[in-house]
């Protein structure tokens, strides 16, 4: 970490489409690995985050709820209605289904609340 460095920074390294396309397979390969592993130090790093975030609060006196489920049910019916005009127009079809399957996959496991 850079001395003064902002601990909580993300960043972002973006490429267009024409340069991705004018590497090679396996300068192509080597970039979707480099990101891949940076993706996931990322994310345990901010998964760590929210926990020890989460156990301050709940040390403060945050108790922990969860919603009806009638709240619940009216929200993804608010989210079912929104869809149609969101895909293909805010994100991709792709990108939604790839979202929706890792969303399946992670609400899947155990929540985990201790670090």
């Amino acid at each position: 970490r850079v001395a003064g460095s902002n601990p909580v920074s993300r960043r972002a390294f973006l490429l267009d489409q024409r340069a991705m396309d004018s590497l090679t397979d396996d300068q192509q390969r080597a970039l979707h690995d480099a990101a891949r592993r940076h993706l996931k130090g990322q994310m345990e790093a901010s998964r760590t985050d929210n926990r020890k975030a989460l156990q301050v609060m709940t040390d403060q006196g945050l108790e922990l709820v969860s919603p009806p489920e009638y709240e619940i049910e009216n929200f993804q019916i608010l989210v079912r209605q929104a869809l149609p005009d969101l895909l293909d127009t805010a994100f991709s079809t792709a990108s939604f289904d790839l979202v929706q399957s890792k969303l399946t996959e992670f609400r899947r496991r155990p929540i985990e609340l201790q670090p």
